[in-house]
């Protein structure tokens, strides 16, 4: 399964990585992977059951900020508690 490779930011508070960009793509070199170069060109869909999703990002954590991601401050606010 190939992998994105994403350069991000990790909030102190909950230790949660931000992605803010892809740098790369890592190639699994599977003929099993559509996303791979190694795939045969002429399988093709419908018939192509080969997978077709990224794998789990090879994350460079880039910066680091205080407090919590954008995501838990939300679902705090929502829970009525403070944001930290």
């Amino acid at each position: 399964m190939c992998r994105q490779i994403s350069d991000g930011c990790v909030s102190r508070g909950c230790g949660h990585y931000i992605q803010t960009v892809v740098v790369a793509i890592a190639d699994c070199q599977s003929v099993q992977c559509r996303l791979s170069t190694s795939h045969n060109p002429n399988c093709r869909a419908p018939h192509c059951r080969c997978n077709q999703t990224y794998g789990p990002d090879i994350e460079r954590t880039t910066s680091t900020k205080p407090g919590l991601c954008p995501q838990c401050q939300g679902s705090r606010l929502h829970q009525g508690l403070q944001a930290q």
